[in-house]
């Protein structure tokens, strides 16, 4: 109950004197107004006062900093970020969030350096360090990438997006045997005890959509959509049937999609991928239908709006694209 909290955070600095304690309440208030999505004046205002009685407060200077990638200020949050960094350099947050500003203002190489110094202070933990790979994979340097990866392996060898993310670097390089490795070591976290059960759900697609994947490089192409169906009340996996099915004829996508959707009306992804299948073959309406479709299907998820935002751009609708 985030408005609850607010008003009860209010009444608490209400005529609150500045003390340390005093600021710690100011900063949990910004962060809930920031993260209502609609932080205002009163957050920047309060991140102010903040600074203003301690200017080297790394998490206000690090959520001014957000507020400024936000407001599209890159410059503003580099800056803010620096001071932060200077009071702790060991900071994989900061770091990470200046990586993100440099990326903003077009520092590439910058932007690089935030993001391995990350991976280094964070003693090469998951997150920093799949970052720091995708970095490396988009500019084409996927031995290093492979590199970061396994060292991050060492220390979390279990972790699906790791495994995920190696795996898709030996598709890359047409590795079948080792993504096919890395496949089963993802269905063995899929089925290992230890494993909670978001973990082993998201291990298990996600082993399946690396073999989907390379039995699809190797153009087997039956076997590869038979590993698409996902498990039953899951939509399918759009950014992996994706490639697959653009690879068929049209006239054979289309059948499969639609004998997907006659057994499963709600899957959102399969609505998804035959839209765009209807206008990658200039049926605008037919597009628009199944967009529409898996709108109704699921009007709280991101994806179906995105592909409505797609689909009016590419067909010279920019102010209903807008909106």
């Amino acid at each position: 109950r985030p408005a609850e909290a607010i008003a009860a955070l209010r009444d608490l600095l209400k005529d609150a004197q500045p003390s340390d304690a005093t600021r710690e309440l100011q900063l949990t208030l910004a962060e809930m107004l920031a993260a209502s999505g609609t932080p205002g004046t009163e957050a920047a205002t309060l991140v102010d006062t903040i600074l203003a009685g301690d200017p080297g407060q790394g998490a206000a200077l690090k959520l001014r900093a957000r507020m400024a990638l936000a407001g599209d200020q890159p410059e503003a949050a580099v800056r803010d970020l620096r001071t932060a960094l200077a009071g702790a350099p060991g900071d994989a947050e900061a770091l990470t969030l200046l990586a993100f500003a440099h990326g903003r203002t077009g520092a590439r190489d910058l932007m690089g350096e935030s993001l391995a110094r990350a991976v280094e202070v964070s003693d090469r933990a998951p997150a920093p360090s799949a970052r720091y790979a995708g970095f490396l994979l988009q500019d084409g340097r996927s031995g290093p990438a492979e590199g970061v990866v396994i060292d991050a392996l060492r220390r979390a060898p279990a972790d699906p997006d790791l495994l995920a993310l190696l795996g898709q670097i030996q598709l890359s390089r047409q590795d079948w045997p080792r993504a096919a490795q890395v496949a089963g070591r993802l269905q063995a976290v899929a089925e290992a005890g230890t494993a909670d059960p978001q973990t082993a759900t998201r291990a298990a697609a996600l082993a399946a959509a690396l073999e989907a994947r390379s039995l699809a490089g190797r153009d087997r192409t039956a076997e590869a959509l038979a590993r698409l169906v996902p498990p039953p009340g899951a939509p399918l996996d759009v950014t992996t049937a994706g490639p697959i099915l653009r690879g068929l004829a049209a006239g054979e996508a289309a059948a499969w999609l639609d004998a997907r959707l006659a057994a499963t009306p709600g899957d959102v992804g399969a609505r998804l991928l035959r839209a765009d299948l209807a206008a990658a073959a200039g049926d605008t309406a037919g597009a628009e239908a199944g967009i529409a479709a898996a709108i109704a299907a699921a009007p709280a998820r991101p994806e179906p709006r995105a592909a409505q935002f797609r689909l009016l751009a590419t067909t010279g609708q920019p102010g209903a694209a807008a909106a």
